[in-house]
């Protein structure tokens, strides 16, 4: 269903009451409601032929080719303020028009040619007797948009030009982000030799210090490098966060005491099943190097009395 506006059409119609209108055939000089289509709607007028009577209502209406019939859908003004009419006996006139409530015009010669995209009110537009041509409101809100507009579009070229070349060139500045994901990376070299990760010189994981206590907790999602001075006999917690692959090491510290003993958690696991002795000597350092097999076996070898 489709709303269909049509020149000179006009029929006429005996139908009383406030139902639908059953329609005759066309006035001389005029087509019929067919021309608007079955089961489309359209604008109507139906006005009493006696002026005396003065019944008149205009609305949209929907033709039904079968019967010639106009459904008087919904009324818009009405000779019954509004409503629908109860058209007495006589016949009446029932054309197409064009309701005033539903026309559009901004000037008794408007110029289109004016009316720009730019000029058009994003929210509500309101034409009440305004040339939207020349509003200075309208000027106003039009100059704004195209300011920023303009300001946005300088800061993208701005952005992009300086910081995200996407044809390749050098990227300055820092770069930060949350969660970036990318196939393989290169740092200070132009190949990656089959890898996913090319490093020309040098990378450093910082040694993270723990908290020394009765037990010690150790989280992979801290560091690879960890570092601990012992105050007493500790032990190691079996690690958190353990993900296939991953490598570091732990330096153990002697306090100024030193004969500090550790013990490890079930998830470290050492050659031949057997937890090293720390060296005992005030002070001393020993390390642990570790690869993480799966999420519950740490595979370590300590290195001791490192001096």
């Amino acid at each position: 269903m489709a709303l269909v506006l049509k020149d000179r059409v006009k029929e006429t119609t005996t139908t009383t009451g406030t139902g639908t209108l059953t329609l005759t055939g066309a006035v001389a000089g005029f087509q019929s409601f067919s021309a608007i289509g079955d089961g489309n709607t359209t604008f109507y007028s139906v006005v009493h032929q006696d002026a005396a009577v003065g019944e008149w209502e205009v609305g949209v209406g929907t033709y039904t080719a079968s019967g010639t019939t106009l459904a008087r859908t919904t009324v818009l003004q009405s000779s019954n303020g509004g409503a629908a009419v109860n058209f007495s006996a006589g016949s009446k006139d029932v054309f197409v028009t064009y309701p005033s409530d539903k026309a559009v015009a901004v000037s008794g010669s408007p110029n289109f040619a004016t009316v720009s995209a730019t000029s058009l009110n994003a929210g509500t537009l309101t034409v009440g007797g305004e040339n939207v041509a020349t509003s200075s409101t309208v000027a106003t809100l039009s100059a704004t948009m195209a300011t920023s507009i303009a300001n946005v579009s300088s800061t993208m070229a701005t952005s992009i030009s300086n910081h995200l070349p996407l044809a390749g060139g050098t990227l300055t500045g820092t770069v930060s982000g949350t969660d970036i994901y990318v196939s393989a990376v290169a740092i200070g070299v132009d190949s990656l030799l089959g890898k996913e990760l090319h490093i020309g010189k040098a990378a450093v994981a910082d040694v993270v210090s723990l908290t020394d206590g009765a037990s010690i907790a150790v989280s992979f999602n801290d560091g690879q490098n960890f570092a601990v001075q012992l105050a007493g006999n500790r032990t190691l917690e079996s690690p958190t966060n353990c993900v296939a692959g991953q490598v570091g090491s732990i330096f153990i510290i002697q306090d100024g005491t030193g004969s500090r003993t550790l013990s490890y958690g079930a998830n470290w696991k050492f050659a031949a099943g057997t937890a090293p002795t720390l060296s005992t000597a005030a002070s001393a350092v020993d390390r642990v190097d570790y690869i993480v097999y799966t999420s519950t076996a740490v595979q370590a070898i300590a290195t001791l009395d490192v001096k």
